[in-house]
């Protein structure tokens, strides 16, 4: 159990030095993706994600209550696993943050959450109405991609004033 818990918290800090990085990264890329045109928040549903961090404070809390009870005998084994659920919940959190995070439109492209796609990379976007009666914009990235479709998730009444900006950098795809 100790060494699966080591295990644990480098996997754990290893994914959340990835995530600083790839904030850093979107970060330096705002710098040259030209001006801000549009700003535009997420679907309320997204904020369900919150529960993720919630669930490791609770264990981190939770193997507290463990080492005061004595049932985990060693300081070095509490530290390791409240460790490792205090760097998952950071992580979590980190994600979170950016999941719910509002589609950015720059000059040179759109940032959604943690990623870029520049107008360039794009070969369109597509509507649709297939998830629920609302309909949703997905950027087209190519089938050479491995995630050609990409949702944005923005609320209903954004749209249309979306869509008007799109048409200006890339084609409108027909949905098959």
């Amino acid at each position: 159990m100790y060494w699966m818990s080591c295990i644990m918290f480098v996997f754990a800090l290893c994914v959340l030095f990835f995530v600083l990085w790839k904030i850093y990264k979107i970060n330096a890329m705002k710098k040259s993706a030209g001006k801000l045109i549009a700003t535009y928040p997420r679907v309320k549903r997204r904020w369900i994600a919150s529960l993720g961090p919630a669930y490791f404070i609770g264990q981190c809390m939770y193997t507290y209550a463990q080492y005061v009870s004595g049932d985990i005998g060693t300081i070095e084994q509490f530290l390791v696993q409240s460790g490792s659920y205090a760097v998952v919940s950071c992580f979590m959190t980190l994600i979170v943050i950016h999941l719910i995070k509002s589609v950015q439109i720059y000059e040179k492209g759109v940032i959604d959450g943690l990623n870029f796609y520049s107008y360039e990379e794009l070969k369109g976007y597509k509507t649709s109405t297939w998830e629920k009666p609302k309909e949703n914009i997905f950027l087209y990235r190519g089938r050479e991609k491995m995630n050609d479709n990409v949702n944005l998730l923005i609320r209903q009444e954004d749209m249309n004033e979306l869509e008007s900006i799109l048409q200006r950098y890339i084609p409108k795809l027909m949905m098959k």
